[in-house]
């Protein structure tokens, strides 16, 4: 069995969480609220309080200092919120549920109660100081070329002069030639005819290159950003606040 109490700083507020409980799941008759103070400065004693609201909340082994000293804590229009759990397995949800929506720190409340003489106990909170830096790296980008070679053809002309021969057979007159005997022998022989045709051929040879390659070059870039730090100010009524 636990019960777990949050400290709003209004009634309305408590009673906010009361609905916020009961939809979450948990019985209206396991919630209660501390009762109403009667002015908002005004400190109310323990003992000035419904015994049935203390008892359900400490039990009868709580002694009246303790229950005066948790009572200072509602003063101011406080109000608690007292969640009663019988087997605790909804402690960390409900416990997280109370925290979420305003609940007030009761411990440091009770650390900083007014002693016997009236006086508060001296109590200081830490606040880191928190500041960020910028840190520039870098990191390496590619952009990829590709390289395609590829043969095209394209019409070209040129011109030749050509020779040709052809064979010219003619009868004509021998005017004063004298026969022999060899003219009057067979014989047989050729006349070659000849013909000029273009023959094409074809050879390769390099005009230009192209070079393909990398070339490294740096540069110096400013990064702009903008980073956090913490700043805490302290007023002080009636003074400038002072920032640290």
């Amino acid at each position: 069995m636990q019960t777990l109490v949050a400290v709003y700083p209004s009634r309305e507020q408590a009673e906010e969480m009361k609905v916020k409980l009961i939809d979450h799941g948990v019985p209206q008759d396991k919630i209660a609220l501390s009762p109403e103070s009667g002015g908002s400065g005004t400190r109310v004693r323990a003992d000035e309080r419904p015994s049935s609201f203390w008892e359900w909340l400490f039990g009868s082994d709580v002694d009246d200092n303790d229950r005066e000293l948790y009572s200072d804590s509602l003063s101011g229009g406080r109000t608690a919120v007292s969640v009663y759990l019988p087997d605790g397995q909804q402690r960390d949800e409900v416990e997280r549920l109370l925290h979420t929506h305003g609940a007030m720190d009761l411990s440091a409340d009770v650390g900083t109660a007014a002693d016997a003489d009236g006086k508060a106990a001296t109590s200081s909170e830490h606040i880191p100081i928190v500041k960020e830096e910028l840190e520039v790296g870098k990191r390496q980008t590619e952009q990829r070329y590709h390289v395609r070679v590829y043969p095209v053809q394209r019409a070209v002309s040129e011109t030749v002069n050509l020779r040709d021969e052809r064979v010219v057979i003619e009868r004509r007159p021998t005017g004063t030639y004298s026969p022999s005997e060899k003219d009057l022998s067979p014989r047989e022989f050729d006349v070659v005819e000849r013909h000029e045709e273009p023959v094409v051929a074809k050879t390769a040879r390099a005009t230009e290159e192209v070079v393909v390659s990398r070339e490294s070059t740096e540069h110096t870039e400013t990064v702009r950003d903008t980073v956090k730090e913490t700043k805490v100010e302290v007023e002080k009524p009636g003074a400038t606040p002072r920032r640290i």
